[in-house]
């Protein structure tokens, strides 16, 4: 199934990808390119809320300690 929305975030302590389908479900893969050896973390969410995606956009902005 392809994605409904594709969002890319580039800042200098993240850069991540998050795909959001039509029946709900998230994914998002981020990494901090300050740390190339940490690699790509990926995290997956069914049905999120208006509420719950919110929260999300918030902890993967955060500079430090994050998603």
């Amino acid at each position: 199934m392809d994605p409904s929305w594709f969002l890319r975030i580039e800042a200098p302590f993240r850069e991540a990808d998050l795909l959001v389908f039509s029946d709900g479900r998230l994914d998002l893969s981020w990494y901090d390119p300050r740390d190339l050896d940490a690699g790509m973390r990926n995290e997956g969410h069914g049905h999120l809320s208006p509420t719950s995606l919110v929260a999300l956009l918030e902890r993967l902005v955060r500079p430090e300690g994050a998603v």
